[in-house]
């Protein structure tokens, strides 16, 4: 037996009079106006969750940083999405967020692995239909009528779960963790900044004022293609044919803290061994490369060709070259590099360290200031992965920097487990990758059946 309670958000009792501003988006947000973003906690002791006092708290967020009680809006002549903000008493009835909650009588049915700096592991991802209340917006459209933000609390005997739906045509990854930075800091009672209101973009302002000095045009990305009917038959077919022949499933792989810092400590010290200390690469980059090689150890005599493409944060690219800080920006603000034509036959024979070196150089490479302009006044729109004969395509999406995992739900509460997935439907082959207890969480459809967890580079 379960019992599930609406709430959507009580309407801030503001004195000054009724108003609202225009705050237009940018191309950049236009892209993913059709898809969404789950964030899933999982946490204990569910006795120690307090749903008033989570619902109360957003309450407050919503009333203070109003962009996110508003509404999307298109604008047709521009092209763009912009979001209508109310800035003083809201209508009668009008909902700043939408909140649903149920409290069950039973367990869960999911329990995590303990997650130690030294686990190496693969596990099931929790039952998605616990994270999402009924009625929860999808996309910008969606949110034209209702909320932009939606949280469900479910209460179990043995834990409660958090999903927080956003449209990814509003946030991405890393911009959506300020909102849930805000979100627990004001559950603690701890001060946050709420981020100025504007009527321009500041994104917007910024690319007309600064000069393009290095890079050059981008021609157009390889690994994708608009999404149309034949594209969405053809991921729909790659996801069912990978289920059916690998027996893949929505999964999720934990490597600990020091299960990482091993593996990239070995490739960092050949890299610089290597290349006379003038290489170097990051510890996602060899995780990345990690998982490609894991994920093919029982495929190596594959005729395919591996196509990767990574989405990577462009706030600190526009912060140098327009002197202002884009750090708290929390609209899309993303790019994509890309490596194509890599044969899985060479895959098991390329060293982990040449293997991140070529996630280094593609992401080196895509980050420049013309690449960002680019990308702003020539958008692509609704794009997927192009899934050609014979051509895997994999997508790596780091939102670490959204520290998710420094969330905080509730005195003593601690999370179990953290998932992030896109809505309505996980992409085959893509990775979104956040931290939790120091170690790297990551989910995916997840040949499960052949992955091999074993660290060593041989």
């Amino acid at each position: 037996m379960s019992k599930t309670i609406a709430a959507n958000g009580a309407a801030p009792t503001a004195s000054d009079k009724s108003g609202e501003l225009l705050f237009p988006l940018t191309a950049f947000d236009g892209v993913f106006d059709a898809s969404g973003i789950c964030v899933q906690y999982v946490l204990t002791p569910s006795s120690k969750v307090d749903v008033d006092k989570i619902e109360a708290a957003i309450g407050r967020v919503m009333d203070r940083w109003r962009v996110l009680a508003g509404r999307m809006v298109w604008l047709e002549e521009r092209k763009i999405w912009a979001i209508r903000v109310p800035t003083g008493s809201l209508p009668p009835n009008y909902t700043t967020h939408h909140f649903t909650s149920t409290i069950h009588d039973r367990k869960l049915g999911f329990t995590p692995p303990a997650l130690t700096p030294t686990t190496a592991t693969t596990f099931a991802q929790p039952p998605f239909k616990h994270f999402q209340g009924p009625g929860t917006p999808s996309g910008n459209k969606g949110s034209q009528n209702k909320p932009i933000v939606s949280v469900h609390v479910g209460v179990f005997e043995d834990a409660a779960v958090v999903g927080v739906t956003f449209s990814h045509g509003i946030f991405d990854g890393v911009g959506f963790g300020h909102v849930l930075r805000a979100i627990g800091n004001e559950i603690r009672g701890k001060e946050w900044d709420v981020p100025e209101l504007k009527e321009v973009n500041p994104v917007q302002m910024a690319l007309e004022k600064v000069e393009v000095r290095e890079g050059t045009e981008r021609e157009e990305y390889k690994t994708f293609i608009p999404v149309n009917a034949w594209s969405v038959a053809a991921m729909l077919g790659n996801l069912a044919w990978q289920k059916a022949w690998f027996g893949t499933e929505s999964r999720q792989l934990y490597l600990g803290r020091d299960v990482v810092e091993k593996i990239a400590k070995e490739v960092k010290e050949e890299v610089q061994r290597e290349s006379g200390g003038t290489r170097w690469v990051s510890e996602t980059d060899v995780v990345n490369a990690w998982v490609l090689k894991a994920a093919y150890l029982n495929e190596p005599n594959s005729p395919n060709v591996l196509d990767v493409e990574q989405v990577f944060d462009a706030r600190p690219i526009l912060s140098e070259a327009s002197g202002t800080s884009f750090d708290t920006y929390p609209h899309n603000l993303i790019l994509y590099s890309e490596f194509t034509n890599l044969p899985l036959s060479a895959l098991a024979s390329t060293r982990l360290s040449t293997l991140a070196l070529k996630f280094r150089d593609c992401l080196t490479s895509a980050r420049n200031l013309s690449h960002l302009r680019t990308r702003h006044y020539d958008p692509p729109r609704h794009l997927t992965f192009h899934r050609g004969w014979c051509v895997d395509v994999w997508g790596f999406s780091n939102q670490v920097r959204g520290g998710y995992d420094q969330v905080t739900w509730g005195d003593r509460v601690e999370v179990k487990d953290l998932v992030v997935n896109p809505v309505p439907i996980n992409v085959d082959n893509s990775v979104l990758i956040n931290k939790l207890d120091g170690g790297f969480i990551m989910a995916m459809e997840l040949r499960y059946v052949s992955f091999d967890l074993e660290t060593d580079d041989d």
